[in-house]
């Protein structure tokens, strides 16, 4: 069992149970993990963006057919924790099962891992279907583009529960609240400036952990009209006044998921 410093978006707990082949963890904000398989040695990466860890890594040695679990800092704002197999060891990425018990806490199932009489076969990070495991677990707001008619915001994972628009009573405000969702590092409690379709600025805020919500607070001028937003399977959310039609957006969503976004993440790897 290991506990972590606690100083912001840390990661605070993680133990690995060889009874149970169950890894829990335990971060201070939501956390959307990204896993992948590898091979030689076979292990499990997971990825938590926006976490911070530090300098160093920390290791479990668990003993058996799991040889340790370590946890090191990947990028600058992403921490990783590895899962590595004993020698020979493999297992079966599709019985990978991962629950989120709140969006700071997380739990990992792994099979039984197995010994085969013959030579394993080579798992590749392009080979993998743990990416896609997590991924459906919780959407995860990514990054924002002002479009021709209003905004977009990228996102990566499932879909949302539910998205729901008011406006406050003084009309200056559009409140945008998305059930089932949590935000990127880079729109972790970001104010963007605007100025445009009489919006000033736009306001990203997670408001609930569990179940995870999101707010997106635009803040508009009087006379400017009412907002709508939805879940487009382009990948993404769009944002548009209500007079506009979002049919009459997806060829330009189909032009934006070919462009560099206004604020996006990284995408590079390493594999630790």
């Amino acid at each position: 069992m290991s506990s972590l410093p606690a100083q912001g978006r840390q990661l605070l707990f993680f133990h690995f149970d060889r009874s149970q082949n169950l890894l829990e963890f335990t971060t201070d904000v939501g956390v959307q993990p990204q896993a992948q398989l590898i091979a030689n040695p076979t292990r499990v990466v997971i990825d938590l963006p926006g976490i911070v860890l530090g300098g160093r890594t920390t290791k479990q040695q668990v003993g058996g057919a799991i040889r340790e679990v370590r946890v090191g800092q990947f990028q600058n704002q992403t921490t990783r924790i590895v899962i590595e197999l004993a020698p020979g060891y493999t297992l079966n990425p599709e019985e990978v099962i991962f629950r989120g018990m709140a969006a700071n806490q997380w739990i990992v199932q792994l099979p039984t891992p197995q010994m085969p009489d013959f030579s394993p076969t080579q798992v590749s990070p392009a080979d993998n279907t743990l990416g896609n495991q997590v991924a459906t677990a919780m959407l995860q707001l990514d990054s924002f583009q002002v479009t021709r008619d209003g905004f977009f915001i990228r996102t990566s994972g499932g879909q949302p529960e539910s998205i729901k628009a008011r406006r406050s009573r003084d009309r200056r405000r559009i409140e945008i609240e998305i059930l089932g969702a949590t935000l990127s590092q880079y729109l972790w409690e970001q104010e963007l400036e605007v100025n445009r379709y009489g919006v000033g600025q736009i306001r990203f805020a997670q408001i609930q952990d569990w179940p995870p919500v999101v707010r997106i607070t635009l803040n508009v001028t009087k006379d400017s009209p009412d907002w709508q937003a939805s879940f487009n399977r382009t990948g993404g959310i769009v944002v548009l006044p209500k007079e506009t039609t979002f049919s009459s957006q997806l060829n330009q969503l189909q032009q934006l998921n070919q462009s560099p976004p206004f604020m996006r993440s990284s995408g590079s790897r390493v594999i630790m």
